[in-house]
This record gives structure tokens, sequence and C-alpha cells, in this order.
């Protein structure tokens, strides 16, 4: 008979059954689930896939010599003791005055001006680095949010007009934005929700974040399943966070797992276009998701390490698909330096890279 009741919520644990075969038994308390899934001896730490010494090398002299001081900062500091600190004084050049990040941190939206979408990317490699809530990069960011926050609507739009003066993906274009990304009532609500949790503004006090997490949950609760990657995404960084209140982190957690089996793509053969991949959403094997999708994050993790590209980046499964010809290029390789470094630490956090 198995213990159930002692395995925390959210949690996993593993059973052997017999050698090379086991069960991955997750308690997920707060959505009233038990999932049981099988594990081969690759998931157990057998004969696991592992992105050779070899081919980091070669992720290293992409990252060296075509990436941005960005992902060159974050690979010395995950994989050659470099520091936390050169990580923020690269991303600091591209803050600007008013607080928000711009100058094409998010390499689909080349506007030099600050956007919802670029201080979103600033915010998860300020919190990866473990950047503390009185850093002047993070209250200067702090000031960006309440400036741009629409009380009306109690939303934040997630880049401005004076964005479409400057080339961008098409998904970008100002026209039909809001209807698009659903009136940003879950991205980028749900994300921004999570660093003033973790953060703990003045400007956005306790009673102000729990009105705005109610509603988050609301709408989550209604998402259509064309948003459904996205607000996905946006909303399992809010619940990582581990600051939400139970009352609402469980109703967000419950209808989590309820959309991540359809939101996440879990057939390799559609990998190749884009999607949200399970090891996008599932970075590390503390995940609370990794139990919802755990056999398609192993394949995934043997696929990333076969699609590694000859130069030694990773490449996006998307493009521009022909707007703004001119721009793409740079786009596209900044995307590389992006993914490679991520696909690295993700990698490397399942112990994939090897010794």
């Amino acid at each position: 008979m198995f213990q159930i009741s002692n395995i925390p919520p959210g949690r996993v644990s593993i059973l052997k059954i017999q050698k090379g075969v086991g069960m991955r038994i997750s308690w997920l308390a707060s959505a009233g689930l038990i999932v049981i899934s099988c594990l081969t001896s690759t998931s157990m730490g057998g004969n696991v896939k592992q992105l050779s010494k070899a081919n980091l090398g070669k992720a290293r002299e992409f990252i060296m010599k075509q990436g941005r001081p960005l992902e060159q900062a974050l690979y010395r500091l995950r994989f050659e003791g470099g520091s936390a600190d050169a990580v923020r004084a690269a991303l600091q050049d591209y803050q600007n005055p008013d607080g928000g990040f711009g100058k094409a941190l998010e390499p689909d939206l080349r506007s030099p001006e600050s956007s919802v979408l670029a201080t979103l990317r600033a915010f998860q490699a300020l919190t990866a680095v473990k950047t503390p809530p009185d850093h002047p990069m993070i209250k200067k960011a702090m000031v960006y949010l309440a400036s741009t926050f629409d009380e009306s609507k109690g939303v934040w739009r997630i880049i401005p007009p004076a964005a479409g003066k400057y080339p961008h993906a098409p998904w970008w274009n100002q026209e039909q934005l809001e209807q698009a990304f659903g009136g940003f009532q879950v991205l980028p609500r749900a994300e921004l929700l999570g660093y003033l949790f973790l953060f703990d503004p003045p400007s956005f006090p306790m009673d102000r974040r729990l009105n705005l997490v109610k509603a988050v949950a609301e709408s989550l609760e209604n998402v259509s399943d064309a948003q459904a990657g996205l607000a996905v995404d946006s909303c399992a960084r809010l619940y990582e966070t581990g600051r939400v209140p139970a009352e609402y982190s469980n109703r967000i957690y419950r209808k989590l797992v309820q959309l991540v089996p359809r939101a996440v793509e879990q057939d390799p053969e559609k990998w190749k276009q884009y999607c949200l991949k399970p090891a996008w959403l599932v970075r590390t094997p503390e995940s609370p998701f990794l139990p919802v999708i755990a056999s398609a994050v192993e394949r995934n993790l043997d696929y990333e390490i076969d699609n590694q590209s000859e130069d030694g980046s990773w490449l996006p499964n998307w493009n521009w698909y022909g707007a703004f010809p001119e721009a793409w290029p740079a786009a596209e390789k900044e995307w590389r330096s992006v993914l490679t470094i991520q696909t690295l630490e993700t990698l490397q956090a399942f112990g994939r890279v090897e010794r």
C-alpha cells in the first residue's frame, strides 16, 4: 500500500518497482488529483541521453562569439562560476530612464522604448539571479509598472502603441492587439503579479494585489483554447513564486493542471513549428507541473539534445513570416542566443549535461 498522504503537495515521489522501471506518484493536493506515471531507467538516472562536453563547448563558442553580453554573462554564471552582478550589469543596458526595459531585450520587439513585454523578460532574468527587492533596478522597474497600470481596466498593456513604429513580429501589430491577448486579463497581468508578490512594492500593497490575483483566477477559468498556451506560461510563473495566498494559488493550480496537457504540445513531430514545448514550461525537476507531463518533458529533453545546430545554437521554431525582412536576421540571431542559454540551463537542471 502506498502512503499517498505522506507526499507533500506538488512534490514527486519515485518508487522503484523493479530494475529500470519505476512509478512516479504525485499528490497534487491543491488540485485534488493523484498523478501516476511510469518511469523508465532514463527517467530514474539510468542510461540517460546527455549533451556531450564537445557539444557544450560548441554552445559556449556560439554564445561567446555571436551571443549578446546578457547571455554571455548568464553562461559564465551557470557554467563557469561567474557573478550575478555581471548579469545585472548586462541587463542594465536595456533599462530606460522611466524604469522600464526596451532596446530589443525582447528580440521580437525592436523598439528602444520601454514595454511591459521587455520588462517581463528583465524580471525573469533578475529573479533567476536572486536580485533583492531593494536593488535599484527592481525599484525603478516597479515605478514603471505603477505608471503603466490601467486603473480603469485593472491591466497592463503588453506593448505601447509607439512600439508599432519599429520592426516587430506580426503578432505584436497594434491592430486588434487587445482582442488577440484577451484584453491582457491573464498575459501579462498574471506573471507581473508574481513579481509584485515577490518584491512587495509599496505602490501595490497586499489588498491591491489580492484584488488583481482574484481577477486573474477568474479570467483563467474562462480562457480560450487559442490563448491557453500564453495563459499557462504566465500563470505558471505566478504560481511558482510560492507567494500567492492559498485561496487563490490553489484555484489557479487546479485550472493549470487541467490546461497544461492541452496547452503544451507533446507531439515531437510538431516541435519544429511554433508551440509551447514541454521543457519551456517545466524548466527544472522541481516544477510543480512536471508530474502532469513527465514523459513529454523527458522526450523533449532528448529532442533538444538531438536538435542542436551545427554552430552550437538552438533555433527558434518561429519566424516573422516575411514582416520586416531587414530586421528579422538580427532578431533571429538574438533569439538563438536566448534559446541556447535557456536550453543549456534546462538540460543542466535535469542532469542532462555531461560532466
